[in-house]
């Protein structure tokens, strides 16, 4: 899992932060997105994509949690790191929750 690098780390630290953020209160709803911000400006909106919109991550026992980690794992470098596309895609997500 690109272990060593940077990259690496990042998933490391998006899996760790999954598994800690379920929670077994029944009365908690817990959403996750996973925005992907790798590539150069005209690539995608700006370099960023939405890979993971709003899923269900309150157990992570489920499919849903797989999924996520899944997405996590299959995250690679891939040129430039446009922060910014990925930070202004973030940032209009909560508008799109269902």
């Amino acid at each position: 899992m690109d272990n060593g690098d940077r990259i690496g780390s990042a998933k490391r630290a998006a899996q760790a932060f999954i598994n800690s953020f379920a929670s077994s209160d029944a009365n908690v709803n817990r959403k996750i997105a996973i925005v992907r911000f790798s590539g150069y400006k005209g690539f995608n909106v700006d370099g960023a994509t939405t890979v993971l919109n709003w899923e269900d991550a309150s157990d992570n026992t489920t499919q849903s949690s797989w999924w996520q980690i899944d997405e996590i794992r299959s995250l690679r470098a891939n040129g430039g790191t446009n922060i910014e596309a990925g930070l202004i895609l973030a940032q209009n997500l909560p508008q799109t929750m269902r």
